[in-house]
């Protein structure tokens, strides 16, 4: 079992490692360098209301 969790997770490192060249260079020190910002909806407008689950 600690093998197979182990070839797992070097399979997940190999495969984010490969596959990060869409990533932008940090070229800056600040803390937030990506200026994004993730809106989530309240739970009485998101969809849980919506279809009638929260």
């Amino acid at each position: 079992m600690e093998q197979m969790l182990l070839k797992a997770a070097m399979k997940i490192v190999t495969v984010v490692n490969r596959e990060k060249d869409h990533i932008p260079p940090i070229t800056t020190s600040e803390s937030n360098p990506f200026p994004y910002q993730i809106v989530v909806n309240s739970k009485e407008s998101g969809w849980g209301s919506r279809m009638g689950i929260l």
